[in-house]
């Protein structure tokens, strides 16, 4: 199982070479999802400096991408159309990036005796780290049918079905989050 160790300043990871190819896997899905597809060739200049669109941006249809960047204003449809249109592109990058962090510290992980991979996160990587997984979280959760923690309790399965794979996977997840945090506050 995943290991998360606060010392000094430095936070060291080890991942099972399994847990890491899977948590890549779930990082480059989630970079896939966000991606908002090629660019207009001559879009506005203005549009590509400031990241804001001159034209509508609509709300995302796929629920996990909905979860991942939802409407600002449930009540105000003008005031939400406005707010995506104006922010859409810089939160998709802000995850991305975020994201990407995870992408580049598992690359720079080193085996250790055991066969895992073990590598050290400083401050930045770790506070980069935390967002990434809760938007990794999201996408799993919204997938296996989580949208409040009584729903997971609810889905007590059989240990010998599919579905007990996908909510370990979740369990993973969170344990993985809930070690990082601890690590980056010194508890």
């Amino acid at each position: 199982m995943a290991s998360v160790r606060r010392k000094g300043d430095a936070i060291r990871v080890e991942l099972k070479p399994e847990e890491a190819a899977l948590l890549r896997v779930l990082v480059g899905e989630v970079l896939r999802l966000l991606d908002p597809g090629p660019a207009e060739t001559g879009a506005d200049p203005l549009e590509e400096l400031t990241g804001m669109s001159s034209q509508p941006v609509e709300s995302p249809t796929d629920p996990a991408l909905q979860r991942l960047l939802p409407d600002a204003y449930a009540e105000d449809d003008v005031a939400a159309r406005e707010f995506r249109r104006l922010t859409d592109s810089d939160l998709r990058g802000a995850k991305r990036e975020a994201l990407q962090h995870i992408v580049d510290s598992l690359a720079t992980g080193q085996p250790t005796r055991s066969g895992a991979s073990r590598f050290v996160l400083d401050q930045a990587s770790a506070a980069a780290w935390l967002p990434a997984l809760t938007d990794v979280r999201l996408v799993v959760a919204s997938r296996l049918g989580i949208e409040e923690d009584i729903d997971l309790e609810r889905m007590a399965v059989d240990p010998d079905t599919a579905r007990f794979d996908e909510i370990a996977l979740y369990d993973w997840l969170s344990y993985l989050q809930e070690a990082l945090v601890h690590a980056v506050a010194g508890d």
